[in-house]
């Protein structure tokens, strides 16, 4: 077995850009375009959402003799129906190679509905270099398709859904989401926050629908965390009233307690509080002897 062969790409895929990671990545988005391009490889061709830092990738595509094929996933969005009750999105993709495919996407999310398109158009570019890729199954996947922790939900009374957003990008997508919700009931977040992040700019974009919040703490083993007193000092600063409760599953009690059963709490900021708090719908041990992320 050829290990170099073995691992070799067909195909690379660069998504929206966002500032994340900067003391790595760099301050700008151009530069954190630059590291994402590490990605692409001589020959592989490649597709790439057309935004900010696109214009890198061209550069660093033109160098490499990288086929770079951009994508804008509005464009390939002809019909976007309402969400369902369910929490499903009926759209329709018209793709380049594969034509319209008419596609039961499981998350109702504007983002979701985004990332779908990228991933769709990166299948297409598959398929229309040879690969047996096929538009019924392409439709049959994204049916099919769960990302745990991504604008998930796990209660319905009160609702709760759980979604790792912790740049100002992806808190702006979950604001988004959010307020295409039904319902009028308390909007109770539950936050912390790992790493070096100022929580004021990241609680902004959320602290005018939500109610209150829980700020909770984070123990992770050699990486920083945001103290949560931090975090309700910065969201009090937006005029939005929070407390702090320590450990994360008494602090989930309290915002299930403040939303009551007609609202909704949202968990948000680290992923690491997400796959904490998912623990009280799907235990890990289940998770891992039953190899599924939905063991219950």
């Amino acid at each position: 077995f050829d290990l170099v062969q073995g691992l070799r790409k067909r195909l690379t895929v660069i998504t929206d850009l966002g500032l994340d990671h900067t003391a790595t990545l760099g301050e700008t988005l151009d530069e954190i375009a630059w590291h994402k391009a590490g990605i692409m490889e001589p020959g592989v061709p490649c597709v790439a959402v057309e935004g900010p830092g696109f214009p890198v990738v061209e550069r660093e595509a033109r160098a490499l003799g990288v086929p770079l094929y951009g994508v804008r996933p509005e464009r390939l969005l002809v019909d976007v129906a309402p969400a369902s009750p369910a929490g499903t999105r009926d759209v329709v993709l018209r793709l380049p190679h594969l034509g319209d495919i008419p596609m039961r996407l499981p998350g109702a999310a504007a983002f979701q509905v985004r990332n779908a398109a990228v991933a769709a158009a990166a299948l297409d570019r598959m398929a229309a270099d040879g690969a047996a890729v096929t538009a019924a199954q392409i439709a049959e996947g994204f049916a099919r398709a769960r990302y745990p922790g991504r604008f998930e939900q796990v209660q319905v009374r009160p609702r709760v859904i759980l979604d790792g957003a912790h740049n100002h990008q992806k808190m702006s997508g979950l604001l988004e989401a959010v307020l295409a919700l039904d319902g009028d009931g308390p909007l109770v977040v539950l936050a912390a926050f790992s790493g070096a992040r100022t929580p004021g700019p990241l609680l902004a974009a959320l602290s005018g629908p939500a109610t209150a919040l829980v700020a909770t703490r984070l123990d992770l083993h050699g990486k920083a965390t945001v103290p949560a007193g931090d975090i309700a000092d910065a969201a009090r600063g937006l005029g939005l009233p929070a407390r702090v409760v320590a450990d994360p599953m008494d602090a989930l009690d309290a915002a299930l307690d403040a939303a009551g059963p007609d609202g909704t709490v949202l968990v948000t900021g680290s992923l690491y509080l997400v796959g904490r708090v998912r623990n009280r719908w799907h235990p890990w041990e289940d998770v891992l002897t039953r190899g599924t992320s939905w063991p219950t």
